[in-house]
């Protein structure tokens, strides 16, 4: 029957619950404005396809203008939403707790499943704490927190019938051998009926 490892991982996921509040969600990063690009023209007649690019970048510069937005947005989600599945992630957390103290082993293995969804649908799966904390859920999937033992040995069968045999045993020898005296009388007279001898000395 395999050791049970309930005590690392209730240890192990009270840790990680105390981390929740420093994972990063997941947010759109839009870059840095372009620099701009050097539009001299060429004085060499061989760089015309250059100076035409560059001129038509001129144009571009000149009379359209595309306004870019520097950095990043906010979350995907609202701050609110935001507060509502770290706490419903701690929830989660607790749950798994539950099943391994529990040691109800399908349950555990759904609520860690569920996390590990949770983890690359909002946050951001790029971050190095929130990949460690994705490998921690990972390790604790194997972790054994749960065990069907058998209600009754196959070995108890053979040992009650083992000490019903000893039990038995003795009392046979004590029938056998602690007679009455009556019965030992009245085997002596059938012993002394059957005997000649005996008939003749009487």
């Amino acid at each position: 029957m395999p050791t049970l490892e309930t005590d690392d991982v209730i240890v192990t996921l009270i840790a990680m619950n105390k981390q929740v509040t420093d994972l990063s969600l997941a947010i759109i990063d839009l870059g840095k404005e372009n620099t701009a690009t050097d539009i001299a023209l060429s004085d060499n007649i061989n760089d015309w396809q250059s100076n035409l690019a560059k001129t038509w970048q001129k144009f571009l510069n000149d009379f359209i203008r595309v306004r870019q937005r520097v950095g990043t947005v906010e979350a995907l989600i609202s701050p609110e939403q935001q507060a509502n599945l770290k706490q419903n992630l701690n929830l989660k957390i607790q749950l798994a707790i539950w099943a391994a103290t529990e040691r109800k082993g399908e349950l555990y293995q759904k609520t860690l499943t569920d996390i590990q969804q949770w983890l690359n649908e909002f946050f951001d799966m790029e971050d190095n704490a929130n990949q460690l904390f994705y490998n921690a859920l990972t390790a604790l999937q194997n972790k054994q927190v749960a065990y069907d033992y058998p209600s009754e040995l196959s070995s108890l069968t053979a040992i009650r019938a083992t000490l019903r045999n000893q039990q038995i045993q003795p009392l046979q020898s004590i029938q056998e051998n602690d007679n009455t005296p009556e019965e030992n009388a009245t085997d002596a007279t059938n012993d002394a009926t059957q005997d000649p001898k005996s008939e003749g000395n009487l």
